[in-house]
């Protein structure tokens, strides 16, 4: 018998975490369930290419290590009640060295062969890092159902002191319709 009441014991321990883990934190003197909000479809996001190349910029002088700009089309597959509120980009060289470009948008309908001295610098100049997107307010997608993909071209510009070969990282904002903000982040790889 004695033998018996260590293994109940433990069982009743089990029982009371695994409830304890399952109610939510509110103060409302009964325990409930937790609520999880999702999407109705789950957006997601890609970069084309998958690996990217370092364009050297003429016409900047540096020490050991060139200024350089790379294009990237950030492909963003929707769902409904989904908006595209902000996109930002952030490098890390090989070395460990941490930038924020200078992001613009390429315009046009070919934007991996547009010539970089026909990407025009945008007026006023986005803070570092962060993507000028096509209006100020959230990008809806359709409320259909069905997913959406947009195509989002820039050219990054990387300054004096950053090395050409790294991870690029990439986050996308999105809200939901209840306005609950959603961060979102991949990454791809700079020259080889």
């Amino acid at each position: 018998m004695a033998r018996i009441l260590p293994r109940f014991g433990l069982l009743l321990l089990g029982l009371a975490l695994l409830l304890t883990m399952a109610c939510s934190d509110k103060d409302s003197g009964m325990t409930e369930p937790s609520v999880v909000t999702t999407f109705n479809f789950q957006p997601s996001f890609t970069a084309q290419p998958a690996t990217l190349s370092p364009e050297f910029l003429p016409g900047v002088a540096c020490g050991s290590s060139n200024a350089f700009g790379t294009r990237i089309i950030v492909v963003v597959n929707g769902g409904s009640s989904v908006f595209l509120s902000g996109m930002n980009f952030r490098f890390i060289d090989r070395f460990g060295v941490t930038a924020l470009p200078q992001v613009r948008a390429i315009p046009g309908p070919v934007p991996m062969t547009t010539p970089s001295v026909s990407i025009p610098t945008s007026n006023p100049i986005p803070p570092l890092g962060v993507a000028p997107l096509p209006t100020s307010a959230p990008i809806p997608f359709p409320a259909n159902g069905n997913p959406t993909v947009l195509d989002f071209p820039f050219f990054l510009t990387f300054g004096c002191g950053v090395f050409s070969q790294g991870t690029l990282i990439v986050n996308v904002d999105t809200d939901d319709s209840t306005g609950r903000r959603h961060r979102s982040e991949f990454s791809v790889a700079l020259g080889s």
